[in-house]
């Protein structure tokens, strides 16, 4: 999951668009990008989400969602293990989160 779509967000995934293939067959791992979320919309789907379209049409696709059934969703993940990447930057301070 992304937290973050902005411009470090944005990058990482164009990355993850060309290299998620090759990731999963170096490493025997499958690497799913489960959902893209920024301060107040998301998009999720546990099948897993092209990462070239969550980008391109993020703005037209995602939803709103509340930080609590954004957590359970999360909570009740099918996989072995989620992993959070977190791009966000704190609404006080406009640094990013440590």
């Amino acid at each position: 999951m992304l937290f973050g779509k902005g411009n470090i967000g944005s990058r990482w995934l164009e990355l993850f668009a060309r290299e998620q293939t090759t990731l999963s067959a170096r490493t025997g791992f499958e690497f799913i990008l489960a959902g893209v979320v920024d301060s107040k919309r998301s998009l999720l789907n546990y099948d897993g989400l092209d990462a070239s379209r969550a980008l391109a049409f993020f703005n037209d696709e995602a939803v709103e969602q509340d930080e609590e059934s954004l957590f359970l969703w999360m909570r009740a993940h099918p996989y072995d293990d989620l992993v959070v990447l977190d791009r966000h930057r704190q609404r006080t301070t406009g640094r990013p989160v440590s």
